[in-house]
Protein backbone atom coordinates (compact mmCIF):
# COMPACT_ATOMS: atom_id res chain seq x y z
CA UNK A 1 0.00 0.00 0.00
CA UNK A 2 2.82 2.47 -0.11
CA UNK A 3 4.39 1.44 -2.49
CA UNK A 4 5.24 5.05 -4.73
CA UNK A 5 4.37 5.34 -8.31
CA UNK A 6 3.81 8.67 -10.83
CA UNK A 7 6.34 11.47 -11.26
CA UNK A 8 8.71 10.53 -8.24
CA UNK A 9 11.50 12.65 -9.19
CA UNK A 10 12.80 16.19 -8.79
CA UNK A 11 14.52 17.61 -11.59
CA UNK A 12 18.28 18.88 -11.19
CA UNK A 13 20.62 21.57 -13.08
CA UNK A 14 23.67 22.62 -13.67
CA UNK A 15 25.06 26.19 -15.06
CA UNK A 16 22.64 28.39 -13.78
CA UNK A 17 22.95 32.55 -13.94
CA UNK A 18 20.56 33.96 -11.19
CA UNK A 19 20.19 37.85 -11.54
CA UNK A 20 17.68 38.89 -8.87
CA UNK A 21 16.64 42.53 -9.24
CA UNK A 22 15.67 43.78 -5.98
CA UNK A 23 17.86 42.13 -4.24
CA UNK A 24 17.52 44.93 -1.30
CA UNK A 25 14.10 44.01 -0.60
CA UNK A 26 11.93 42.86 1.49
CA UNK A 27 10.76 40.01 -0.40
CA UNK A 28 14.41 38.79 -1.35
CA UNK A 29 15.36 39.21 2.27
CA UNK A 30 12.25 36.94 3.54
CA UNK A 31 12.30 34.04 1.02
CA UNK A 32 14.01 34.52 -2.23
CA UNK A 33 17.98 34.55 -0.73
CA UNK A 34 17.11 31.63 1.75
CA UNK A 35 15.24 29.40 -1.29
CA UNK A 36 18.42 30.02 -3.34
CA UNK A 37 20.69 28.58 -0.20
CA UNK A 38 18.18 25.75 -0.16
CA UNK A 39 18.46 24.63 -3.29
CA UNK A 40 22.32 25.12 -3.58
CA UNK A 41 22.42 22.76 -0.57
CA UNK A 42 20.30 20.49 -1.46
CA UNK A 43 22.05 20.34 -4.85
CA UNK A 44 18.74 20.91 -6.78
CA UNK A 45 21.00 23.55 -8.43
CA UNK A 46 24.63 22.43 -8.53
CA UNK A 47 28.55 23.19 -9.41
CA UNK A 48 27.90 25.90 -12.47
CA UNK A 49 25.57 28.26 -10.39
CA UNK A 50 25.69 31.57 -8.94
CA UNK A 51 23.57 34.75 -7.94
CA UNK A 52 24.26 38.30 -9.18
CA UNK A 53 22.10 40.16 -6.84
CA UNK A 54 21.01 43.96 -8.75
CA UNK A 55 19.90 47.02 -6.85
CA UNK A 56 20.46 50.90 -6.51
CA UNK A 57 21.98 51.08 -2.88
CA UNK A 58 25.54 51.10 -2.28
CA UNK A 59 27.12 47.74 -1.99
CA UNK A 60 29.85 45.79 -2.90
CA UNK A 61 30.72 41.97 -3.51
CA UNK A 62 31.95 41.46 -0.22
CA UNK A 63 29.62 43.71 1.27
CA UNK A 64 26.68 42.43 0.22
CA UNK A 65 28.04 38.55 1.06
CA UNK A 66 28.03 39.93 4.34
CA UNK A 67 24.33 41.31 4.12
CA UNK A 68 23.46 37.31 3.13
CA UNK A 69 25.51 35.99 5.78
CA UNK A 70 23.45 38.06 8.01
CA UNK A 71 19.91 37.08 6.34
CA UNK A 72 20.70 33.41 6.45
CA UNK A 73 21.60 33.91 10.03
CA UNK A 74 18.20 35.06 10.82
CA UNK A 75 16.99 31.87 9.28
CA UNK A 76 18.96 29.81 11.48
CA UNK A 77 21.81 29.05 8.77
CA UNK A 78 25.16 28.98 9.83
CA UNK A 79 27.40 27.45 7.72
CA UNK A 80 27.14 29.09 3.98
CA UNK A 81 30.54 29.96 3.17
CA UNK A 82 30.23 27.92 -0.27
CA UNK A 83 26.80 29.52 -1.26
CA UNK A 84 28.04 33.55 -0.10
CA UNK A 85 30.92 33.35 -2.42
CA UNK A 86 29.03 32.12 -5.26
CA UNK A 87 26.48 36.00 -4.70
CA UNK A 88 27.84 38.42 -6.37
CA UNK A 89 26.18 42.60 -6.47
CA UNK A 90 25.75 44.69 -9.11
CA UNK A 91 24.47 48.39 -8.58
CA UNK A 92 21.82 49.70 -11.58
CA UNK A 93 20.40 52.39 -12.42
CA UNK A 94 16.75 50.88 -13.18
CA UNK A 95 16.19 53.99 -15.96
CA UNK A 96 19.77 53.43 -17.71
CA UNK A 97 19.96 51.57 -20.76
CA UNK A 98 23.92 51.50 -20.51
CA UNK A 99 23.83 50.06 -17.26
CA UNK A 100 21.89 46.87 -18.61
CA UNK A 101 24.35 46.13 -20.76
CA UNK A 102 27.13 46.69 -18.70
CA UNK A 103 24.97 43.96 -16.48
CA UNK A 104 24.58 41.45 -18.75
CA UNK A 105 28.95 41.53 -19.44
CA UNK A 106 28.96 41.03 -16.13
CA UNK A 107 26.85 38.06 -16.37
CA UNK A 108 29.37 36.88 -19.31
CA UNK A 109 31.81 37.30 -17.90
CA UNK A 110 30.86 35.33 -14.32
CA UNK A 111 29.63 32.28 -16.80
CA UNK A 112 32.64 31.80 -18.07
CA UNK A 113 34.08 31.77 -14.59
CA UNK A 114 31.79 29.16 -13.77
CA UNK A 115 32.67 27.61 -16.82
CA UNK A 116 28.73 27.17 -18.39
CA UNK A 117 28.51 25.54 -21.79
CA UNK A 118 25.13 25.97 -21.83
CA UNK A 119 23.70 29.36 -20.41
CA UNK A 120 20.43 29.49 -18.55
CA UNK A 121 19.88 33.10 -17.01
CA UNK A 122 16.73 33.54 -14.91
CA UNK A 123 15.94 37.52 -14.36
CA UNK A 124 14.14 37.33 -11.26
CA UNK A 125 11.92 40.83 -10.99
CA UNK A 126 11.20 41.73 -7.19
CA UNK A 127 10.23 45.18 -7.99
CA UNK A 128 7.68 47.16 -8.24
CA UNK A 129 4.89 46.61 -10.83
CA UNK A 130 5.52 50.11 -12.19
CA UNK A 131 9.16 49.70 -12.79
CA UNK A 132 8.51 45.87 -14.57
CA UNK A 133 7.77 47.02 -18.14
CA UNK A 134 10.91 49.00 -18.37
CA UNK A 135 13.03 46.59 -16.81
CA UNK A 136 11.66 43.60 -19.19
CA UNK A 137 12.33 46.68 -21.97
CA UNK A 138 15.85 46.70 -21.22
CA UNK A 139 16.97 43.23 -20.59
CA UNK A 140 15.65 42.54 -24.05
CA UNK A 141 17.05 45.69 -25.52
CA UNK A 142 20.77 44.33 -24.17
CA UNK A 143 20.52 40.32 -24.66
CA UNK A 144 18.67 37.84 -26.82
CA UNK A 145 15.52 36.51 -24.95
CA UNK A 146 14.08 34.61 -27.57
CA UNK A 147 17.44 32.60 -27.71
CA UNK A 148 16.13 29.99 -25.59
CA UNK A 149 17.86 30.06 -22.51
CA UNK A 150 17.02 33.45 -20.70
CA UNK A 151 14.02 33.47 -18.63
CA UNK A 152 12.40 36.67 -16.90
CA UNK A 153 9.88 35.41 -13.48
CA UNK A 154 7.34 38.17 -12.39
CA UNK A 155 6.64 38.39 -9.00
CA UNK A 156 3.14 39.35 -8.38
CA UNK A 157 0.98 42.04 -8.44
CA UNK A 158 0.92 41.96 -12.06
CA UNK A 159 0.39 45.51 -12.88
CA UNK A 160 -1.43 47.93 -10.69
CA UNK A 161 -4.64 47.98 -12.46
CA UNK A 162 -6.79 46.56 -14.95
CA UNK A 163 -5.64 48.67 -17.24
CA UNK A 164 -1.62 48.17 -16.35
CA UNK A 165 -1.89 44.80 -16.47
CA UNK A 166 -3.08 45.05 -19.78
CA UNK A 167 -0.92 47.51 -21.44
CA UNK A 168 2.20 44.89 -19.63
CA UNK A 169 0.47 41.82 -21.29
CA UNK A 170 0.20 43.58 -24.65
CA UNK A 171 3.73 44.79 -24.13
CA UNK A 172 5.02 40.74 -23.58
CA UNK A 173 3.23 40.14 -26.66
CA UNK A 174 4.56 42.66 -28.81
CA UNK A 175 8.16 41.76 -27.88
CA UNK A 176 6.94 38.09 -28.68
CA UNK A 177 8.42 36.94 -25.29
CA UNK A 178 5.99 35.15 -23.86
CA UNK A 179 7.71 32.21 -24.07
CA UNK A 180 10.55 33.40 -21.66
CA UNK A 181 8.35 35.03 -18.95
CA UNK A 182 7.19 33.18 -15.78
CA UNK A 183 4.62 34.81 -13.57
CA UNK A 184 5.02 33.43 -10.53
CA UNK A 185 2.25 32.98 -7.65
CA UNK A 186 3.91 31.10 -4.67
CA UNK A 187 1.23 29.88 -3.41
CA UNK A 188 1.33 27.25 -6.48
CA UNK A 189 4.83 25.95 -5.54
CA UNK A 190 3.21 24.76 -2.05
CA UNK A 191 3.20 21.21 -1.40
CA UNK A 192 -1.08 21.41 0.18
CA UNK A 193 -1.76 23.29 -2.79
CA UNK A 194 -0.08 20.54 -5.04
CA UNK A 195 -2.16 17.92 -3.28
CA UNK A 196 -5.45 19.51 -3.66
CA UNK A 197 -5.39 18.51 -7.57
CA UNK A 198 -3.74 15.17 -6.98
CA UNK A 199 -6.40 13.76 -4.22
CA UNK A 200 -9.15 14.86 -6.37
CA UNK A 201 -8.14 13.96 -9.37
CA UNK A 202 -7.04 10.44 -8.41
CA UNK A 203 -9.64 9.54 -6.41
CA UNK A 204 -13.05 8.47 -6.97
CA UNK A 205 -14.81 9.17 -3.95
CA UNK A 206 -14.01 12.81 -4.41
CA UNK A 207 -13.82 13.31 -8.03
CA UNK A 208 -17.06 11.59 -8.78
CA UNK A 209 -18.77 13.58 -6.08
CA UNK A 210 -17.20 16.77 -6.78
CA UNK A 211 -20.52 18.43 -8.47
CA UNK A 212 -23.84 20.46 -7.22
CA UNK A 213 -25.37 17.12 -6.52
CA UNK A 214 -23.32 16.59 -3.51
CA UNK A 215 -21.88 19.56 -2.78
CA UNK A 216 -22.90 22.34 -0.59
CA UNK A 217 -20.59 25.12 -0.71
CA UNK A 218 -17.18 25.73 -0.44
CA UNK A 219 -15.14 27.84 1.83
CA UNK A 220 -11.52 29.28 1.97
CA UNK A 221 -10.20 31.09 5.08
CA UNK A 222 -6.40 32.87 4.67
CA UNK A 223 -5.25 33.95 7.95
CA UNK A 224 -2.22 35.90 8.80
CA UNK A 225 -1.23 36.67 12.77
CA UNK A 226 0.98 39.37 11.63
CA UNK A 227 0.22 42.98 10.82
CA UNK A 228 1.53 44.97 7.71
CA UNK A 229 4.64 45.99 9.24
CA UNK A 230 7.12 47.80 7.59
CA UNK A 231 5.53 47.86 4.45
CA UNK A 232 2.79 50.35 4.87
CA UNK A 233 3.48 52.26 1.30
CA UNK A 234 3.46 49.41 -0.84
CA UNK A 235 -0.23 48.30 1.33
CA UNK A 236 -1.71 51.66 0.97
CA UNK A 237 -1.64 50.90 -2.73
CA UNK A 238 -2.62 47.56 -3.03
CA UNK A 239 -4.87 46.40 -0.07
CA UNK A 240 -6.13 42.89 1.40
CA UNK A 241 -8.03 42.15 -1.68
CA UNK A 242 -5.69 42.71 -4.38
CA UNK A 243 -2.98 41.21 -2.24
CA UNK A 244 -4.72 37.98 -2.10
CA UNK A 245 -7.38 37.52 -4.42
CA UNK A 246 -4.39 35.72 -7.30
CA UNK A 247 -3.86 33.62 -4.25
CA UNK A 248 -7.41 32.40 -3.51
CA UNK A 249 -8.51 31.90 -7.30
CA UNK A 250 -5.40 29.92 -7.67
CA UNK A 251 -5.97 27.90 -5.23
CA UNK A 252 -9.79 27.29 -6.19
CA UNK A 253 -8.81 26.91 -9.97
CA UNK A 254 -6.50 23.41 -8.73
CA UNK A 255 -9.13 22.53 -6.78
CA UNK A 256 -12.58 22.57 -9.52
CA UNK A 257 -10.79 21.51 -12.73
CA UNK A 258 -11.54 18.06 -13.91
CA UNK A 259 -8.69 15.95 -13.82
CA UNK A 260 -6.04 17.00 -17.01
CA UNK A 261 -4.75 14.76 -19.60
CA UNK A 262 -1.42 14.41 -18.17
CA UNK A 263 0.72 17.16 -15.90
CA UNK A 264 1.75 19.17 -19.02
CA UNK A 265 1.28 22.64 -18.37
CA UNK A 266 -0.97 23.39 -21.57
CA UNK A 267 -3.31 20.79 -19.88
CA UNK A 268 -3.44 22.02 -16.84
CA UNK A 269 -4.00 25.73 -17.93
CA UNK A 270 -6.78 25.42 -20.22
CA UNK A 271 -8.58 23.75 -17.75
CA UNK A 272 -7.73 26.78 -15.49
CA UNK A 273 -8.56 29.14 -17.90
CA UNK A 274 -12.19 27.63 -17.93
CA UNK A 275 -13.05 28.42 -14.32
CA UNK A 276 -11.70 31.50 -14.50
CA UNK A 277 -13.45 32.49 -18.01
CA UNK A 278 -16.65 31.22 -15.80
CA UNK A 279 -16.32 33.59 -12.54
CA UNK A 280 -19.57 35.48 -12.19
CA UNK A 281 -18.80 39.39 -12.70
CA UNK A 282 -21.25 40.48 -9.98
CA UNK A 283 -23.17 42.99 -10.06
CA UNK A 284 -24.23 46.13 -7.64
CA UNK A 285 -27.39 44.61 -5.85
CA UNK A 286 -24.72 41.10 -5.20
CA UNK A 287 -21.76 42.76 -3.91
CA UNK A 288 -23.97 44.97 -1.06
CA UNK A 289 -25.34 41.57 -0.11
CA UNK A 290 -22.10 39.49 -0.21
CA UNK A 291 -18.92 41.43 0.48
CA UNK A 292 -17.10 42.75 3.90
CA UNK A 293 -14.29 44.67 3.78
CA UNK A 294 -12.68 45.60 7.33
CA UNK A 295 -9.36 46.90 8.96
CA UNK A 296 -7.43 46.23 12.55
CA UNK A 297 -7.42 48.59 14.97
CA UNK A 298 -4.53 49.10 17.78
CA UNK A 299 -4.18 46.91 20.58
CA UNK A 300 -1.62 46.27 23.51
CA UNK A 301 1.60 46.44 21.87
CA UNK A 302 0.25 46.21 18.26
CA UNK A 303 0.12 49.67 16.07
CA UNK A 304 -3.31 49.61 14.55
CA UNK A 305 -3.09 49.77 10.41
CA UNK A 306 -3.29 53.58 10.64
CA UNK A 307 -0.59 54.04 12.80
CA UNK A 308 1.94 52.49 10.99
CA UNK A 309 4.72 54.51 9.16
CA UNK A 310 3.36 55.36 5.27
CA UNK A 311 -0.08 54.83 5.69
CA UNK A 312 -2.47 58.11 5.59
CA UNK A 313 -4.38 58.54 9.14
CA UNK A 314 -7.67 58.73 7.25
CA UNK A 315 -6.65 55.65 4.92
CA UNK A 316 -10.05 53.48 4.64
CA UNK A 317 -7.40 50.56 3.13
CA UNK A 318 -9.07 46.70 3.75
CA UNK A 319 -6.75 44.48 5.61
CA UNK A 320 -9.46 41.79 5.73
CA UNK A 321 -12.25 40.80 3.35
CA UNK A 322 -15.23 38.26 3.44
CA UNK A 323 -16.65 37.66 0.48
CA UNK A 324 -19.14 34.88 -2.11
CA UNK A 325 -18.06 33.75 -4.90
CA UNK A 326 -20.40 31.90 -7.85
CA UNK A 327 -19.56 30.15 -10.93
CA UNK A 328 -21.31 29.34 -14.02
CA UNK A 329 -19.74 25.79 -14.25
CA UNK A 330 -22.69 23.25 -15.20
CA UNK A 331 -20.92 21.03 -12.81
CA UNK A 332 -21.05 23.42 -9.59
CA UNK A 333 -23.84 26.11 -10.51
CA UNK A 334 -25.48 26.89 -7.36
CA UNK A 335 -22.71 26.22 -5.44
CA UNK A 336 -21.67 29.20 -3.20
CA UNK A 337 -17.42 30.02 -2.32
CA UNK A 338 -17.50 31.68 0.93
CA UNK A 339 -13.97 33.22 1.06
CA UNK A 340 -12.15 35.38 3.96
CA UNK A 341 -8.87 36.65 4.51
CA UNK A 342 -7.22 38.88 6.58
CA UNK A 343 -3.55 40.03 8.85
CA UNK A 344 -3.99 40.46 12.51
CA UNK A 345 -6.20 37.07 12.76
CA UNK A 346 -6.09 34.49 15.44
CA UNK A 347 -3.12 32.80 14.07
CA UNK A 348 -1.54 31.71 10.62
CA UNK A 349 -3.68 29.71 8.67
CA UNK A 350 -4.80 28.65 4.71
CA UNK A 351 -7.31 25.94 4.40
CA UNK A 352 -10.10 25.15 2.17
CA UNK A 353 -13.33 23.45 3.81
CA UNK A 354 -15.38 21.21 0.77
CA UNK A 355 -18.69 21.10 2.42
CA UNK A 356 -21.13 18.32 1.31
CA UNK A 357 -25.02 17.79 1.50
CA UNK A 358 -26.43 16.75 4.26
CA UNK A 359 -27.73 13.79 4.49
CA UNK A 360 -31.44 13.82 3.73
CA UNK A 361 -33.04 10.48 4.89
CA UNK A 362 -35.62 9.43 7.18
CA UNK A 363 -32.93 7.95 9.62
CA UNK A 364 -30.84 10.67 9.94
CA UNK A 365 -33.55 13.14 10.22
CA UNK A 366 -34.72 10.88 13.11
CA UNK A 367 -31.51 10.56 14.89
CA UNK A 368 -30.99 14.49 14.73
CA UNK A 369 -27.26 14.02 12.77
CA UNK A 370 -26.64 17.67 11.89
CA UNK A 371 -22.89 17.58 11.01
CA UNK A 372 -21.58 17.61 7.06
CA UNK A 373 -19.55 15.59 5.62
CA UNK A 374 -16.29 18.15 4.95
CA UNK A 375 -13.67 17.72 3.26
CA UNK A 376 -10.49 19.88 4.34
CA UNK A 377 -7.27 20.62 2.34
CA UNK A 378 -4.74 22.62 4.78
CA UNK A 379 -1.84 24.46 2.74
CA UNK A 380 -0.13 25.97 5.98
CA UNK A 381 1.34 26.25 8.43
CA UNK A 382 1.43 22.52 8.41
CA UNK A 383 0.30 20.55 5.19
CA UNK A 384 -2.76 17.41 5.94
CA UNK A 385 -5.61 16.59 4.26
CA UNK A 386 -8.88 15.48 6.34
CA UNK A 387 -12.14 13.88 6.08
CA UNK A 388 -15.13 14.98 8.84
CA UNK A 389 -17.40 12.20 8.65
CA UNK A 390 -20.48 11.13 11.49
CA UNK A 391 -20.34 7.67 12.82
CA UNK A 392 -21.66 6.24 16.63
CA UNK A 393 -19.53 7.12 19.75
CA UNK A 394 -19.13 4.73 22.61
CA UNK A 395 -21.45 3.84 24.91
CA UNK A 396 -25.03 4.58 24.33
CA UNK A 397 -26.83 2.50 21.87
CA UNK A 398 -27.42 5.66 19.12
CA UNK A 399 -25.00 8.30 19.86
CA UNK A 400 -23.51 9.79 16.97
CA UNK A 401 -20.59 12.02 16.80
CA UNK A 402 -18.70 13.74 14.02
CA UNK A 403 -15.06 12.18 13.38
CA UNK A 404 -12.25 12.50 11.03
CA UNK A 405 -9.50 11.04 8.73
CA UNK A 406 -6.59 12.58 8.93
CA UNK A 407 -3.56 12.67 6.92
CA UNK A 408 -0.74 15.12 7.69
CA UNK A 409 2.41 15.63 5.34
CA UNK A 410 4.12 19.11 7.48
CA UNK A 411 6.94 16.30 9.09
CA UNK A 412 8.18 15.20 5.81
CA UNK A 413 11.63 16.53 5.17
CA UNK A 414 11.17 15.71 1.30
CA UNK A 415 9.08 18.63 1.24
CA UNK A 416 10.30 21.78 -0.29
CA UNK A 417 9.24 25.24 0.39
CA UNK A 418 7.28 27.63 -2.63
CA UNK A 419 9.93 29.56 -3.68
CA UNK A 420 12.56 26.44 -3.91
CA UNK A 421 9.53 24.39 -6.42
CA UNK A 422 8.77 27.24 -8.16
CA UNK A 423 12.67 28.93 -8.75
CA UNK A 424 13.71 25.03 -10.13
CA UNK A 425 10.95 24.32 -12.22
CA UNK A 426 11.62 28.38 -14.22
CA UNK A 427 15.57 26.99 -14.19
CA UNK A 428 13.70 23.99 -15.99
CA UNK A 429 11.05 25.11 -18.59
CA UNK A 430 8.15 23.82 -16.53
CA UNK A 431 5.62 26.54 -16.76
CA UNK A 432 2.61 24.13 -15.18
CA UNK A 433 2.62 25.99 -12.09
CA UNK A 434 3.05 29.74 -13.77
CA UNK A 435 0.30 31.71 -14.64
CA UNK A 436 -0.09 32.65 -18.53
CA UNK A 437 -1.39 36.05 -19.84
CA UNK A 438 -4.52 34.99 -20.35
CA UNK A 439 -5.23 33.43 -16.51
CA UNK A 440 -4.00 36.94 -15.66
CA UNK A 441 -6.38 38.94 -17.99
CA UNK A 442 -9.49 36.65 -16.69
CA UNK A 443 -8.47 37.37 -13.16
CA UNK A 444 -8.21 41.15 -13.71
CA UNK A 445 -11.69 41.46 -15.01
CA UNK A 446 -13.16 40.13 -11.71
CA UNK A 447 -10.59 42.04 -9.79
CA UNK A 448 -11.76 45.51 -11.84
CA UNK A 449 -15.45 45.18 -10.97
CA UNK A 450 -14.48 44.66 -7.37
CA UNK A 451 -12.01 47.26 -6.74
CA UNK A 452 -14.50 50.21 -8.60
CA UNK A 453 -17.60 49.22 -6.80
CA UNK A 454 -16.54 48.20 -3.40
CA UNK A 455 -12.99 48.42 -2.44
CA UNK A 456 -12.62 52.14 -3.35
CA UNK A 457 -16.07 52.73 -1.34
CA UNK A 458 -14.56 53.93 1.48
CA UNK A 459 -18.44 53.79 3.82
CA UNK A 460 -18.24 50.04 3.90
CA UNK A 461 -15.01 49.60 5.96
CA UNK A 462 -15.46 48.36 9.24
CA UNK A 463 -13.27 48.37 11.92
CA UNK A 464 -11.64 45.03 14.28
CA UNK A 465 -9.34 44.13 16.89
CA UNK A 466 -6.38 41.82 16.26
CA UNK A 467 -7.38 38.08 16.61
CA UNK A 468 -11.40 38.94 17.02
CA UNK A 469 -14.54 37.47 14.57
CA UNK A 470 -15.72 39.94 12.24
CA UNK A 471 -19.42 39.79 12.92
CA UNK A 472 -20.83 41.11 9.63
CA UNK A 473 -18.37 38.18 8.02
CA UNK A 474 -20.39 35.55 10.27
CA UNK A 475 -23.50 36.89 9.06
CA UNK A 476 -22.68 37.26 5.86
CA UNK A 477 -22.80 33.17 5.25
CA UNK A 478 -25.81 32.70 8.08
CA UNK A 479 -27.67 34.62 6.37
CA UNK A 480 -27.94 31.69 3.45
CA UNK A 481 -28.35 29.19 5.93
CA UNK A 482 -24.55 28.01 6.62
CA UNK A 483 -22.19 28.43 8.80
CA UNK A 484 -17.94 28.64 9.09
CA UNK A 485 -16.61 25.60 9.36
CA UNK A 486 -13.27 27.27 10.87
CA UNK A 487 -13.85 30.48 12.21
Amino acid sequence: MNEKKGMCFELFSNGVAFCLFGSTGDLAKKKIIKALFDLFSKKYIRENFFVINVASRDYDDESFRKYVSEVLKTEGVSESDSFLQRNYYFKLDYSDQESYKRLVSRISELEKKYEQNVKNRIFYLAIPPSSIKQTISNINSSTDLKDGKNKIIIEKPYGENFCSATLLNRFIKKLDIEDNIYRIDHYLGKEGVLNILIVKALNYLFYSTFNNKFIDNIQVTVYENEGVDDRGKYYEGIGAFKDMITHVLEMLSFLVIPPPSDMRADAIKSLKLEFFKNIIIPDNDFISKNYVKAQYLAAENIKGYKEIKNVSPNSFTETFVAFRLETKLDYLKGVPFYIKFGKRMKEKLTRIDVVYKKSDNDFSKKYFIDEPNVLTFVIQPDVGIKFSFNAKSAGAKFCVESTELKKDFGSSNLIISDYERLIIDAVNGDKTLFLSSDEMSCMWRYIKRIDETFIKDGSRLEFYKPGEVIESADNLIKKDGKKWIYI
